[in-house]
C-alpha cells in the first residue's frame, strides 16, 4: 500500500502543477480550480483516513474525455495528461 499511497500523492501533486496553469476548456464540465478542489480533498481523505472519500469521482477525473483531459488538450498537455492517467490507474490499483 505504501508504494500505490506515495504514487498517488506524487502523481495528483503533479496533476495539480498542470491545472494551476491552464485555461478552462470548452468541453470540460468543470474548471481547472474546481478539478483542484476535488483533488486536495481527496488527498486529504487519503491522508487522513489512508483511503479516498469518492475514489469513483476521482476516477472520473482522469477518464478518457473527462475534465482533465478536455482542459490538458486545451492547453497543449495531453501527452503528460496520458502518463499521468496511466500512473492513476496502476497507483488506484496498488492502494
Amino acid at each position: 500500500m505504501a508504494a500505490g499511497y506515495n504514487q498517488m500523492l506524487e502523481l495528483l501533486e503533479q496533476t495539480k502543477l498542470f491545472l494551476a496553469v491552464s485555461e478552462e476548456s470548452d468541453w470540460a464540465p468543470l474548471m481547472p480550480q474546481e478539478v483542484i478542489g476535488i483533488i486536495d480533498s481527496e488527498i486529504a481523505s487519503l491522508h487522513s483516513q489512508g483511503r479516498f472519500e469518492n475514489a469513483l469521482k476521482l476516477a472520473a477525473l482522469f477518464a478518457p474525455t473527462a475534465s482533465i483531459q478536455e482542459i490538458a488538450m486545451a492547453n497543449g498537455w495531453d501527452e503528460p495528461f496520458l502518463v499521468l492517467a496511466d500512473r492513476f490507474d496502476r497507483a488506484l490499483e496498488l492502494l
